[in-house]
């Protein structure tokens, strides 16, 4: 009888098996595995962000420079405009409407520039040029139809590596493609 009584205190003992413990590992190996699937997510659209808060201040800036130099707005300098650096727009000489335009196509869309278009955005290219329609164009060809008044200031740029498609030259699949597009109108 007292064997019975010890056996029998065996088998009520407490405590975690081996099988509840890889359970509850397995659990939190799928839970962790989500959180760091989220975290990737998020870091990708928090560069997706970056790229478009860039896309704007370039677009912003370039129209205060345009802004600035109203003659040569009005001339036309602007449109689909040469891309000239000019070093006395640098300095106390200066330059006229025409050579600041083309100095500001420059600074704007320079390899070289830290500040531009090509060095800030992927595959980042612009142009600025009179059009009815600005919210259309694409990396290859910006669509610009030079009727009307009002200038679009148009950056193009590819957002996301992990899809491998580019707009063809007629923009017809810029919808399924990686390449992005900040357009803002500009009116003298």
């Amino acid at each position: 009888m007292l064997l019975s009584v010890i056996v029998s205190k065996r088998s009520k003992a407490k405590g975690f098996s081996l099988i509840e413990v890889l359970v509850t590992l397995i659990i939190m190996s799928f839970g962790l595995l989500g959180v760091a699937t989220m975290q990737i997510t998020n870091l990708k659209h928090n560069q997706s962000a970056y790229y478009r808060t860039q896309a704007i201040n370039l677009a912003y800036q370039l129209s205060d420079q345009m802004r600035s130099n109203i003659n040569g707005v009005l001339n036309g300098a602007y449109n689909n405009g040469d891309v000239i650096a000019n070093a006395d727009c640098q300095n106390s000489i200066g330059c006229n409407s025409l050579q600041m335009a083309a100095n500001d196509l420059y600074q704007w869309l320079n390899i070289n520039s830290q500040d531009s278009v090509s060095s800030l955005l992927p595959q980042g290219t612009g142009t600025v040029c009179i059009d009815s329609t600005p919210n259309d164009g694409c990396i290859a060809n910006s669509q610009c139809d030079g009727i009307g008044s009002i200038y679009a200031i148009k950056t193009f740029w590819v957002d996301r590596k992990d899809k491998t498609t580019v707009a063809v030259d007629d923009c017809s699949n810029y919808q399924s493609s990686n390449e992005l597009r900040f357009s803002m109108v500009f009116m003298p």
